[in-house]
């Protein structure tokens, strides 16, 4: 394909790391003959569109869990959760069914714990206003050239405080087109504005896929589009897919931190790999071979 597209190849020297060029050819190829018409993408949000280094999510880590506005509290019994059940989360060594056991566990409890700490719709304004989110550079062009093209994208995410901090922030950066679903954790709220409640069925990184799509109100805009583009920075996040056939999954995984320990396990579920936090501009360029060509 014209030498691999020498920018798509420049840029995978900098950034990217192609599993198996011959067979990321065959899909692009394959996706370009349909055009935008029959294509659509699914994408996680924490760390995939946003860096890598940013916790989006709140789930409190110590280092970066200083930007939430709750109590100090809220942020010692966040960061315990953390280090309970993140090494689960990204231990390749467990069972599925091990992984999934444990993230509702650490959502529900999570959930808990800020419904007690008092969360507030005014709490998320004052995470968004804070800067403290960082969407990953390229990010906006992303955006843009899939709404020039009229492409569905969805943003599946288990992120920690849901919807609607996930909507604030692409409203924040004139991002949110007609074109953006997002499916996420979505808190009850009373008429002050306070979280009283999360709406079933909870969603976590380990049971999220299409078959969540089936009920909602824009599942017919994406239900034809057979092909997709899928990006996400956990292995379990190659799942999201699932449950609806599809003729082309190009899967693009952003692997964030120990590029060394976890390299050859994400090369077995991604076709492409954007690793060390970087940027989208890799992905920008494969979009354009594809909607332009």
């Amino acid at each position: 394909m014209e030498k691999e597209k020498a920018e798509r190849k420049n840029e995978a020297k900098n950034q990217a790391t192609i599993v198996n060029p011959e067979k990321l050819n065959k899909k692009i190829k394959s996706i370009q003959e349909s055009g935008g018409k029959n294509l659509h993408i699914l994408t996680d949000f924490d760390r995939t569109l946003t860096c890598g280094s940013a916790m989006t999510s709140l789930l409190g880590n110590g280092k970066n869990s200083d930007h939430n506005p709750l109590s100090y509290d809220y942020t010692k019994e966040a960061d315990k959760l953390y280090h309970q059940y993140r090494p689960i989360e990204v231990d390749q060594n467990l069972s599925l069914e091990e992984k999934k056991k444990a993230m509702h566990e650490w959502w529900r409890k999570h959930f808990a714990l800020l419904i007690d700490a008092g969360l507030t719709k005014k709490h998320i304004e004052a995470i968004i206003n804070s800067k403290k989110i960082k969407l990953r550079d390229g990010v906006n062009k992303f955006f843009t050239i899939l709404k020039n093209h009229n492409v569905p994208i969805v943003i599946m995410s288990a992120s920690g405080l849901g919807k609607e901090l996930i909507k604030k922030c692409l409203d924040k950066n004139e991002i949110n087109n007609g074109n953006v679903f997002i499916v996420s954790n979505l808190f009850v709220w009373d008429q002050f504005g306070k979280a009283i409640g999360v709406r079933e069925p909870i969603i976590h990184a380990m049971n999220k896929d299409e078959t969540l799509l089936q009920d909602l109100p824009f599942y017919y805009k994406i239900r034809d589009r057979e092909n997709v583009i899928l990006l996400g920075d956990n292995i379990e996040d190659n799942a999201m897919a699932n449950g609806i056939a599809h003729e082309n999954i190009l899967k693009i995984g952003f692997l964030n931190k120990n590029v060394v320990e976890n390299l050859e396990k994400y090369k077995q579920h991604f076709d492409v790999l954007i690793i060390n936090d970087g940027s989208m501009n890799f992905v920008n360029q494969l979009l354009s071979e594809i909607l332009e060509n």
